[in-house]
C-alpha cells in the first residue's frame, strides 16, 4: 500500500531550507484534501522537468510545493498547490511568483512532464494556499476579487485548470507544540495531531476565476 504520510515526510523535505510555517501549510494543506479526495498519491516539493520554450533540448527542474493524484468521478486528477504563507491581503508581494507558477505548470503539461508521476492523467490542476487570518467575508471577497484580476497565466482555454484557492483560517502553527530536533518526529507529531483533534477545517476554498 502507498505510504502517503511517509512520503510526505520524506527525508527531501526536512532536510531543504524550508520555513516551518511552510512545511506546515504543506502538510495542512495535504491532510484537508486527503480527508476529502480520493488520495492515491502525495509529495511534497515534488521535482518537474519542463522546457522553458518547446524548441529548447535541455529539461529545466523546478520542484512543486505539494502535488496530488486523486480519483474524481471516472477522472484520475493532478492538482500542482503553490503554497505561499502570506496572508491573501499581501499577495501583491507575491503576485509574480504565483503567475510564474501557473506558467511553469503549464509548460510541464506541454512538454509532457505528467506523464513521468503517472499514466492516464485526465486533468491537470493548478491551485494556492494562503493564508485568510484575521480576515472577514467582505474583506475576503475584495482581496480574492483584486487577486483574480491580476492572476493572468492561465485562463479557461488553457491545458491547465486554474482551480482553487484555498485559505487558511485557523493558522497551522497553533498545533504546533515546538520544532524539537529531531524534526521528523516533531512534524509527524504535527500531524497526527491536526489528523485525530478534529475535522481540519481550517482552510475554506474558492474559485480560482
Amino acid at each position: 500500500m502507498y505510504q502517503k504520510l511517509d512520503n510526505i515526510l520524506s527525508a527531501e523535505l526536512l532536510s531543504k531550507s524550508i520555513s516551518t510555517d511552510h512545511i506546515l501549510m504543506q502538510l495542512s494543506m495535504f491532510d484537508y484534501l486527503d480527508r476529502r479526495k480520493k488520495v492515491t498519491f502525495a509529495k511534497t516539493e515534488y521535482e518537474f522537468l519542463y522546457k522553458d520554450e518547446p524548441e529548447d533540448k535541455r529539461m529545466k527542474p523546478w520542484a512543486a510545493d505539494l502535488v496530488l493524484i486523486y480519483k474524481e468521478a471516472d477522472k484520475k486528477i493532478c492538482e500542482v498547490i503553490e503554497v505561499e504563507t502570506i496572508n491573501l491581503s499581501r499577495f501583491n508581494r507575491r503576485i509574480k511568483n504565483i503567475n510564474a507558477k501557473g506558467l511553469r505548470v503549464e509548460k510541464i503539461q506541454k512538454s509532457y512532464g505528467f506523464y513521468h508521476l503517472a499514466t492516464d492523467i485526465d486533468e491537470v490542476r493548478f491551485s494556492v494556499a494562503m493564508s485568510g487570518d484575521f480576515l472577514d467575508d467582505g474583506q475576503v471577497a475584495a482581496y480574492l476579487k483584486s487577486f483574480r484580476n491580476k492572476f493572468r497565466t492561465l485562463d479557461e482555454n488553457s491545458a491547465v485548470t486554474p482551480y482553487k484557492v484555498y485559505l487558511a483560517r485557523k493558522r497551522p502553527e497553533i498545533y504546533m507544540r515546538e520544532v524539537k530536533s529531531n524534526k521528523y518526529s516533531s512534524f509527524r507529531s504535527f500531524y497526527d495531531r491536526i489528523r485525530f483533534s478534529d475535522k481540519n477545517n481550517m482552510y475554506q476554498e474558492f474559485g480560482f476565476l
